[in-house]
């Protein structure tokens, strides 16, 4: 007999093995950040640009969003395989000036 497809829904618990778990993590330019560091908002593009870039290697989805002119938020979802990319991400966020590195979760899959 023929497997079914995997986009056939099988039993919820078959299907949730199945399904990739993730990684988070959100970032924001911190708006309240001294006036002497006003390129927080060119620093979030430029290490948005960065997760672009590393996109083609990474199967990681990263999603930046525009608040204001001077603030910025980034959602990347990766892998959990991929975790040493998460930290490395996040550790390079949080050296970042003026940025809030925001909320880092995993999903408890």
């Amino acid at each position: 007999t023929a497997l079914p497809p995997p986009s056939s829904s099988a039993s919820s618990s078959s299907t949730s093995q199945l399904a990739p778990s993730t990684a988070h993590f959100s970032l924001s330019s911190n708006p309240s950040a001294p006036s002497s560091s006003p390129i927080n908002f060119e620093k979030m593009k430029l290490l948005y640009k960065a997760l672009r870039d590393i996109q083609k290697y990474v199967p990681c989805t990263y999603e930046l969003t525009e608040n204001k002119a001077t603030q910025a938020k980034i959602l990347a979802i990766c892998p959990l395989e991929y975790d040493l990319l998460y930290q490395y991400s996040c550790s390079v966020v949080e050296n970042l000036e003026g940025v809030d590195p925001g909320e880092k979760f995993k999903t408890p899959e």
